[in-house]
């Protein structure tokens, strides 16, 4: 068999992590609701916003990317919809993506992230607009982090069907360091799970 053969049938998440300058983030934004309203949605906006962007020299500050894994619960949940058990789904008004300062090893019985202390080490932000969406076997996320937030080494990170903290399902949790963000810039965390 070969590794194409082999990862057919696999689900894998990714995440980016872009830190942008606050006024840049303006700009993002402005750039993306004029995007939405011609019907751009998920990494369709993500990619076009950031093209328009980079015609005027507008790019990240830091950029970082990991891939990550299901744990139990997010199994649980995928296997539950395929026979018809109503969970809780992963929509806009309930969706979030969480960081979080552990590096703690991955394990699948995992059911948040294990950054100690909610708010200074782990904090879950909810979608922005037009997140999550579909395209194809590729569902993308995407959740904002202010300057005030998430302020702290960013070693691992999660999708949730809940924003409060120990509350809902968690799908994945990857520990990979994305970088160290700081209050002067508002970071995003875009992810993408595949089915191949």
């Amino acid at each position: 068999m070969t590794v194409q053969q082999l990862e057919r049938g696999r689900t894998f998440g990714r995440a980016v992590a872009t830190g942008w300058d606050p006024r840049d983030l303006v700009r993002k934004f402005d750039v993306e609701a004029a995007l939405i309203a011609r019907g751009f949605k998920g990494m369709q906006l993500e990619q076009h916003g950031r093209l328009v962007l980079a015609r005027f020299g507008i790019r990240p500050l830091h950029e970082a990317w990991g891939f990550n894994t299901l744990v139990n619960g997010g199994t649980a949940i995928m296997l539950d919809a395929l026979i018809g058990v109503n969970p809780t789904f992963y929509t806009n008004a309930l969706a979030a993506l969480g960081v979080g300062d552990s590096a703690a090893a991955f394990a699948l019985t995992q059911t948040n992230l294990q950054g100690a202390v909610v708010t200074t080490d782990r904090i879950r932000k909810a979608m922005d607009a037009t997140f999550p969406s579909r395209a194809a076997n590729v569902v993308t996320f995407r959740a904002t982090f202010a300057t005030g937030e998430a302020n702290f080494t960013w070693n691992e990170w999660a999708i949730f069907n809940n924003v409060t903290d120990a509350s809902g399902t968690m799908l994945n949790r990857a520990v990979v360091n994305l970088g160290t963000k700081t209050s002067a810039a508002s970071w995003q965390l875009t992810v993408t799970l595949t089915q191949t």
